[in-house]
């Protein structure tokens, strides 16, 4: 997905694309996994299923239309499969002051010990402390605005997983529930932007559960 928006980019915001390139920080993007919503097999093959989605948030509208107006002509490269794109559908974020969020994408935070970046999950002490201080630190350099609240009430649920972040690089994040309680442009930035680092990698893409149409759940 990451290749598909660039390929987007490049195709409809070449200059645009450029850019991102040469920025000293994540780009302003965060994408989901593939969902799957259908029927599925498990096989000595792989997974087959039938259809799912895949999520993409942004705070530029350029990146939104160039994606949107690619995959309408596209297929998506998964693995060695080529999967074929039904639809586009374009939604506004909706702010919420409290709500529990779903990761799309596993969440990633961590912190350097003796040099060294150790992955960080929600039961360890710092995790909390961590996430806070980068959306604090990301909404700054991105925005010039600093979160008037965010708030982790609680987490419902969660179960560590490994996305790969370079050829012989591996994460891992945290899939999960949680629930949020934030002023509506801290919403707006964690759900436009991802929630914890690594954000252009394709972790940290989070929806409120109540945005999620019933449908996709």
């Amino acid at each position: 997905m990451q290749s598909f928006i660039y390929d987007a980019l490049n195709k409809y915001e070449s200059e645009f694309a450029t850019e991102l390139h040469q920025l000293p920080h994540a780009p302003p993007f965060v994408f989901s996994e593939f969902v799957q919503t259908g029927p599925y097999q498990a096989n000595e093959d792989g997974l087959t299923c039938e259809r799912g989605y895949w999520v993409i948030n942004s705070d530029r509208k350029t990146i939104i239309d160039a994606v949107a107006n690619h995959a309408r002509h596209n297929e998506v490269q998964l693995g060695h499969t080529e999967v074929p794109i039904e639809g586009v559908d374009l939604e506004a974020v909706e702010t919420e002051i409290r709500a529990k969020y779903r990761a799309m994408s596993p969440v990633y935070v961590s912190q350097y010990e003796d040099d060294e970046r150790v992955d960080l999950h929600p039961d360890d002490g710092m995790w909390f402390a961590q996430v806070r201080d980068n959306v604090r630190d990301r909404m700054e350099a991105n925005w010039g605005e600093t979160p008037d609240e965010l708030i982790i009430e609680d987490i419902h649920w969660f179960k560590t997983s490994r996305l790969r972040t370079s050829g012989d690089g591996w994460a891992t994040g945290t899939r999960m529930e949680l629930t949020l309680r934030t002023d509506p442009r801290t919403s707006e930035f964690i759900q436009t932007m991802g929630l914890g680092e690594r954000t252009g990698l394709g972790f940290g893409c989070v929806m409120p559960v109540n945005q999620i149409p019933e449908r996709w759940r």
